[in-house]
This record gives C-alpha cells, sequence and structure tokens, in this order.
C-alpha cells in the first residue's frame, strides 16, 4: 500500500487516539479531585494536623511532572494554589496564624500573576487587613476572570461582612469558572438556608454532596439538612 492510500486510515485512528487521551485526563482529574476531597474530609472533622500533612503530600506529589503527565497544564498552577490555600487553613485551625502567613508570603512566585495576589491576599487577610486583602484579590479577578479562586476568597470576605448579595456573587463567579470546587457549593447553601431559601439550598447542596465523599461531619450535616428540607 502506497503512502498516499494509507494516509485515510492514520487519520481514521486519530479520533481514537483523541478519544484516549481525553478520557486518560478525565479520569486523572477526577483521582486527584477525589484526593483532594478525602483531605478536606479531615479538615472539615477538625483533624488539622491530618490535614495539613495530607495537603502537604498532595503538593509535593503533584509538584513532581511526572505525576502531572495526565493532567491538564493550564489547571495546575489553580490546583495548587487552592492546595496552598487549604493548608494556611490547616494551619490557622492549628492556632498557628503567623507560620500561616509566612508560608503564604513564601509560595508567591517573583513574577505578578492572579495566584501571587490571592497568596498576598490571604497573608494580608491573617495580617487582619481587609482592605488590602480584599485588593488584591481584585487585582487577581483582573488579571484573569477565570481566577476561581480569587472569587471564592472574596466570597469568604462578603459571607463574614454578612454582605449575602456579594457573597452570592462571588460564589456563582467561582462555581462559573470551576464547577467542580465544592466549597463555592458549600456556603453558597449556607447563606441560602439562613436566608430560608430553600430552592437555593437544594440546588447547590445537591452538587455539593456529588462532589464529596460519603462521610465525615460535612455530609452529615448538609445530607440530613436536605432530608429534613424534603430531599432533592
Amino acid at each position: 500500500m502506497s503512502p498516499r492510500n494509507a494516509l485515510p486510515a492514520f487519520f481514521l485512528c486519530l479520533p481514537l487516539f483523541v478519544l484516549s487521551q481525553t478520557e486518560q485526563m478525565k479520569k486523572a482529574h477526577m483521582k486527584l479531585d477525589g484526593e483532594i476531597q478525602e483531605a478536606r474530609v479531615l479538615l472539615n472533622d477538625k483533624q488539622y494536623a491530618a490535614a495539613e500533612k495530607a495537603f502537604d503530600k498532595l503538593m509535593t506529589y503533584y509538584g513532581n511532572s511526572a505525576n502531572t503527565k495526565n493532567l491538564d497544564p493550564k489547571v495546575m498552577p489553580d490546583i495548587m494554589l487552592e492546595l496552598q490555600l487549604a493548608k494556611v487553613e490547616a494551619l490557622v485551625a492549628q492556632r498557628k496564624v503567623q507560620e500561616a502567613a509566612t508560608y503564604a508570603k513564601g509560595k508567591r512566585s517573583a513574577k505578578p500573576t492572579p495566584a501571587n495576589h490571592v497568596l498576598s491576599a490571604q497573608a494580608f487577610l491573617l495580617e487582619r487587613n481587609r482592605k488590602a486583602s480584599e485588593e488584591s484579590l481584585k487585582a487577581a479577578v483582573k488579571m484573569d476572570e477565570e481566577a476561581f479562586m480569587a472569587w471564592f476568597m472574596l466570597g469568604r470576605l462578603s459571607q463574614a461582612q454578612r454582605d449575602d448579595a456579594k457573597a452570592i456573587e462571588y460564589y456563582k463567579k467561582s462555581i462559573e469558572h470551576n464547577k467542580t470546587f465544592s466549597e463555592s457549593r458549600f456556603f453558597l447553601g449556607q447563606i441560602y438556608l439562613r436566608k430560608g431559601n430553600k430552592k437555593g439550598v437544594r440546588e447547590h447542596w445537591n452538587e455539593y454532596l456529588k462532589l464529596i465523599p460519603r462521610k465525615g461531619a460535612r455530609y452529615k450535616l448538609v445530607n440530613e439538612t436536605l432530608q429534613k428540607l424534603g430531599g432533592a
């Protein structure tokens, strides 16, 4: 068979190859999401030292490029940022506030990036400088509208100030740019529960349950609340 005649057969194989690559990436991301959620169970169950260790382990493993070959390189910086901020949360829960602030600052790179702004915002917040924190987060989303962790943190700041309208807006922005980030779903449901918006609670907490392991204090709280509200 001549190369000219063989060419169509080669191109027929391309869709199968692309599909295989896509499936591998999907499975790799599902595995990573599951590992992050398992670590979050420890955090939400107040096993803070164990959670810190789990987040460190994930950052070490996925910080090695040999372990990320089936993951989308475009989203890895966001995933690493999510893990870094989760570690900060675990440190703060252990009353290691200064260590957490130092860690956040130390993870910033020399280049101005959305992640740098978010890490700075976290450090400012730990230093009780809410205004500077909010400015850094807004700088992050101005630089990259898809910076879902920045939107999430803006939501947390607004929720802490009882500005529900802004918090809802920011959490929805976070979800818009990362539908598998469970924390925005949880806190949206929390706001709607306080406001008596049963439809909103059901919408976001049913989605939340699809993203987390079926165990732990958070799962129990959300599942029991939904049952009391009549389920889905």
